[in-house]
C-alpha cells in the first residue's frame, strides 16, 4: 500500500458511500485505483431478494477488479443474521449464502475488511433475555462506547459489545 500500487474496492450500501470519503482521505493517494460500488438499502453478505441483480453485479466487480483490499461496509436491512439456525449449521440456507459471499471476497481479494453495521435496538427483541447482555439497547454501539468513555470506562469495559461475547 505504501508504494501506491494497491487496488482498493469499497462496496456495500449507503454506509459504504458514507465511509468512502474517509477511506479516500486515509489512503491519501497511496493506491493505483480506488472504486466505490454501493447502492442504498442493498446487502451483499446475506440474500437480498429485492435486488438480485445488484448482488450479482457486486460479485462480478470483485472477480474482475481483483482488488488488493476490499472493504464491505453495509448494514443488514433484512435482519437475516438474527434468524435462528435451522438444523445443521453447514446446511442452514442463511449460513450457506453468507459463506458463499465471503468466499467470493476472499478468493478474489488480497485483504477483506467487513464492517457490518449493526444498530443495537434492532436486537432488543432477540437478545433482551440473554444472560450475558448488559446493555439496555436504547443506543447504538457507538453511542454506548461514547457514553462509557465519558464515564471513565477502561479498555476492558467493552467486551460485552463485541459479537464474540453474544
Amino acid at each position: 500500500i505504501g508504494n501506491g500500487t494497491a487496488k482498493v474496492l469499497v462496496m456495500g450500501n449507503s454506509f459504504a458511500y458514507r465511509a468512502f470519503p474517509t477511506l479516500h482521505k486515509l489512503f491519501a493517494g497511496r493506491y493505483s485505483k480506488m472504486r466505490l460500488y454501493a447502492k442504498s438499502a442493498r446487502v451483499f453478505l446475506t440474500e437480498d431478494k429485492d435486488d438480485l441483480r445488484f448482488a450479482r453485479m457486486q460479485r462480478i466487480i470483485v472477480e474482475k477488479f481483483q482488488p488488493d483490499i476490499t472493504f464491505l461496509i453495509e448494514k443488514d436491512v433484512f435482519l437475516n443474521l438474527l434468524e435462528p439456525i435451522v438444523g445443521v449449521v453447514k446446511e442452514d440456507p442463511i449460513t450457506k449464502y453468507l459463506q458463499a459471499s465471503v468466499d467470493v471476497l476472499s478468493h478474489n481479494s488480497g485483504t477483506v475488511v467487513i464492517d457490518r453495521q449493526f444498530y443495537m435496538p434492532i436486537a432488543r427483541q432477540y437478545l433482551k433475555h440473554h444472560p450475558n447482555v448488559k446493555e439496555s439497547y436504547n443506543e447504538s454501539v457507538a453511542e454506548s462506547i461514547v457514553r462509557r468513555v465519558n464515564q471513565g470506562a477502561g479498555l476492558g469495559d467493552f467486551e460485552d459489545l463485541s459479537s464474540s461475547s453474544r
